[in-house]
Formats: C-alpha cells, sequence, structure tokens
C-alpha cells in the first residue's frame, strides 16, 4: 500500500479512530487498539477506495471489518445519489433471527434431552441449498407466472392467498402494493410485458425462483444522515437506532431504541444490544458480527480437527456434526469480547444481554462465500 492511497489509522478515542483518505472526509473506524490491528492492508485500501467512489460523503470501519468484494465487509457507506452494490452486500447472505422462548435453561442441561431437540428441529427444519428436502420443503415454489404476478401486484390479495400470507402481514409492510405513474398496474404489466419481448429477461424464470433468498442480508435504505436524505449501505451491519429516534416513532421500540443482535461464536457467545446517543458517529449502524481473521481455505488448513471437536466437547456445547467446520471454528474469528468492547468503548451501543451457546446445528452443505 502506498501513502498515495492510505495514511495510517489516527486514534481519536480508546475505540475509534480515522482513516485519512486524501482529499475525502476521513473514514471513521470503530475498533480497539487491538481491533485495528486486524485491518489489514487490503481492507484499509478498500474503504479507500469506496470514499473516493462517486457521490459518497461518508465511510465507517467496524469492528469485523474484513476483505469483501469491492468493499469491506463490515462497513458503512452513505451516498446521496448513488447505490452501490458492493456495499450493499452481494457477497454476503447472513440473516440472524432471535426467539425468545419461556423455557427456563435448566430444562435444557441434561445431553440426551439437547440431542432430542436438535434431531427434531432437524427432523423439521430444511437445510442446504436448493428447495430443502423432499420431507421438508425450503419454501412454496414460486414460478415464473406466480414470479409475474409478484412483480407486477406486490402483496396484492390474491399473490397473498396464493402463497398463504395472511393479509394483515402485507398491510404492516412499507411498499407493498405496486402501481405505476398512472396509478394501475397496467403500465407495470405492458412494461414486463416489453422487456420480455426484447430478452431483457432470459433468466427471468429462474431468478423469479429465488424470491426472498437474498433480501435478508442486503440492507440499504434512505435515511437521514447529516440532516440529509442520503442511501445509507449496511454491509455486514445493521441499523442501530437508540431511543427517541424519528425512524421508531410509532414503533414499539420508540422509548427504547431497536435491538441490535451481534452474533458472535459458539463459544464466547453473541449478544443483544441496544444503541446509544453515540451511534449518530457510525451513521446509526453496528457491525452484524465478529468478523472473520483467516479465510475459509487458511482455516481448514491450519486448524486440528480433534482440538476444536474437543472443545465444543470440553465447552457441553453439542453440534449436529460429525466434525465441526474447521472453517467455521471460533478460532477463525476475531476476538469477540475485543469486538463488543470495541463497540461499547465507541459508545454506540449498550450490552443487553449474553447469550450462550449449548448446542448448534449446522448446514451439511459446503459454504460459498
Amino acid at each position: 500500500m502506498t501513502n498515495e492511497d492510505t495514511s495510517p489509522l489516527i486514534p481519536t478515542g480508546p475505540a475509534t479512530a480515522i482513516l485519512p483518505a486524501g482529499n475525502c472526509k476521513s473514514i471513521t473506524v470503530i475498533g480497539t487498539e487491538a481491533i485495528r490491528a486486524t485491518f489489514d492492508e487490503q481492507t484499509l485500501r478498500q474503504a479507500v477506495h469506496s470514499r473516493r467512489a462517486p457521490g459518497v460523503t461518508d465511510v465507517v470501519l467496524n469492528p469485523d471489518a474484513h476483505v469483501g468484494y469491492g468493499a469491506p465487509i463490515g462497513c458503512v457507506m452513505v451516498s446521496p445519489s448513488h447505490i452501490y452494490p458492493g456495499p450493499v452486500g452481494v457477497d454476503i447472505k447472513c440473516s440472524m433471527s432471535l426467539l425468545q422462548l419461556n423455557l427456563p435453561a435448566d430444562a435444557i442441561r441434561e445431553r440426551p434431552t439437547r440431542r432430542a431437540l436438535i434431531n427434531a428441529i432437524c427432523d423439521r427444519t430444511p437445510t442446504g441449498p436448493g428447495m430443502g428436502q423432499r420431507n421438508v420443503p425450503k419454501s412454496r415454489k414460486v414460478d415464473a407466472s406466480l414470479g409475474r404476478r409478484v412483480a407486477i401486484e406486490g402483496a396484492s390479495a390474491a399473490v397473498c392467498e396464493t402463497l398463504g400470507i395472511p393479509a394483515d402481514w402485507a398491510a404492516r409492510c412499507e411498499d407493498a402494493f405496486h402501481v405505476g405513474h398512472d396509478d394501475t398496474q397496467d403500465a407495470l404489466t405492458a412494461r414486463l410485458d416489453r422487456l420480455e419481448a426484447t430478452g431483457a429477461f432470459p433468466k427471468f424464470a429462474e431468478k423469479i425462483s429465488q424470491l426472498g433468498s437474498y433480501g435478508g442480508g442486503n440492507h440499504f435504505g434512505k435515511e437521514v444522515v447529516d440532516g440529509h436524505l442520503a442511501w445509507v449501505h449496511r454491509k455486514g451491519a445493521t441499523r442501530a437506532f437508540p431511543a427517541g429516534h424519528h425512524a421508531l416513532k410509532g414503533t414499539p421500540f420508540a422509548d427504547t431504541g431497536h435491538p441490535i443482535l451481534l452474533p458472535g461464536n459458539p463459544r464466547d457467545g453473541s449478544v443483544v444490544m441496544v444503541a446509544d446517543e453515540g451511534a449518530v458517529k457510525s451513521c446509526y449502524s453496528v457491525n452484524h458480527g465478529a468478523g472473520r481473521q483467516l479465510g475459509r481455505k487458511e482455516a481448514i488448513r491450519q486448524f486440528d480437527q480433534k482440538k476444536i471437536d474437543d472443545q465444543f466437547n470440553e465447552d457441553d456445547i453439542l453440534t449436529n456434526c460429525r466434525q465441526y467446520p474447521k472453517d467455521e471454528a471460533p478460532a477463525a474469528y476475531k476476538d469477540f469480547d475485543e469486538v463488543v468492547r470495541s463497540v461499547t468503548g465507541a459508545g454506540l451501543a449498550t450490552e443487553i444481554a449474553r447469550l450462550r451457546a449449548k448446542f448448534v446445528i449446522k448446514d451439511a452443505s459446503k459454504a460459498d462465500d
């Protein structure tokens, strides 16, 4: 890396720094000294190149940042005028959910109970690529005919009925129903017909079957940044709106702030957080994971399989794997406690709860990232 590409990180606090980007506004960096040491040359170069892209006004490098496609995984990019595919997240597919049960922890203390739960969940939950298993289909099939209706009508009553979606769900969705410039769907139908007739959509039937597959991990939206509307791209990050934020008005989280899920690894756990006022410095964003410190191939080369499996047994964490994937072993990721310290130390969010794994279910198919 040359001095022209980037300058060294300049600390501005216990868990913050800036990365100069030439004549552009400096990049905001979130991370303790230990975390900043994990940012390699290529990650910093990608961040600087992202900052210099046309229309970009702000870039934030989160504690989990590592090399991605076009832009680092673990960054936030703001542009009033442009939407960029790389920072939206064409190379990530993470999608986290938290379901809280009324089951006391003691109820799953015994290993046979947890093993029975693993088996029951696997019997009912589809995994792997494609449509899932024969006895557990992954989703309702969306063929080209139904896909056309979804593209044109959105969540119309007929579409919802066909897919078995409750009508009140669609009513709670923003932009759920589609109309053209004439306030009807005729213009949309004509446009789609024209595009298909000219061969503009040669893979329409194939792609329409993937509806819903990528929405969970791709994040961007129009928000107010520094008093102006702008497109906020969150790549491997999640929004972090504190209590009182205007975007939460009228929601159940208006007085508490929106929950933030920061997943770690089975050994060190994950955390639930809530944003603080300091989240403004990260464009109201918090990293959505710990971030890799070893690539998949490097982890597979370096790690000892027996040590990984023995450690899970020692930590009393059951899995559905004969051998836990080496490329997803806890040591393949950054120090989770240091990642959390970076977020809290920068004043972005407060830890509300620490979640500990009692068992882990992994997909058997190979990772494609």
